[in-house]
């Protein structure tokens, strides 16, 4: 499991992409840190409807936050249809039960809920063809083994994960435009930036 707060956002990063999407609220800690870091404007997208109902009382009290129910596929296509402001993207949407002991990854048997990373990709580069913007994606161990830090899925694991998903460049389309940078910290990021743009660096 990753986490926002392991990293950094410089003043010229929050001045270059102002606008904060996330998907998978969880808790709320990615928000709450995107907020207390500088970001203007903070959007975070929770599937999950007891998550949300939890949460979103507490963000009602801060303009700068809106929380939104429903899939990340979903609210991306409405978010980004016709913007075009600079936004940079948490992206930390599976099946949330994984992370917070509610149950496996198998639990949600909806495969676009359960593992929504390449929908969430495909839509930022089908709304959002201009490349004005740029992504943290989290939990990278989901789809290939490798040396990450919280270790490789266990084998029950990984048969929640279809075999089609796994050990795929999810990234490859990416990289005409964007720089693409893997981090093994963690459950493992994959940051994408536009080349020549500030990056957040992350806290080791």
């Amino acid at each position: 499991m990753g986490a926002l707060w392991r990293w950094q956002f410089s003043r010229e990063f929050l001045c270059r992409f102002p606008v904060m999407i996330e998907t998978g609220t969880g808790r709320g800690d990615g928000a709450r840190y995107a907020a207390a870091a500088g970001f203007p404007r903070v959007v975070t997208i929770e599937v999950d409807r007891e998550l949300y109902a939890r949460v979103a009382p507490e963000f009602s009290f801060d303009e700068r936050i809106s929380i939104l129910h429903g899939t990340s596929q979903e609210w991306l296509g409405r978010l980004l249809r016709g913007t075009t402001a600079p936004i940079f993207f948490w992206l930390d949407a599976h099946f949330p039960g994984h992370d917070f002991g509610e149950g496996t990854l198998d639990k949600e048997t909806d495969i676009e809920k359960r593992l929504p990373l390449e929908l969430e990709l495909w839509a930022i580069r089908h709304y959002r063809p201009d490349g004005n913007w740029c992504i943290l994606a989290d939990d990278l161990r989901i789809y290939a083994d490798g040396e990450w830090g919280d270790g490789n899925l266990s084998p029950a694991e990984r048969e929640a994960v279809p075999a089609y998903v796994r050990d795929r460049d999810f990234f490859e389309p990416f990289r005409a435009t964007h720089a693409v940078e893997i981090f093994t910290e963690d459950a493992g990021y994959a940051l994408i930036v536009p080349h020549g743009c500030p990056r957040p660096k992350i806290i080791r």
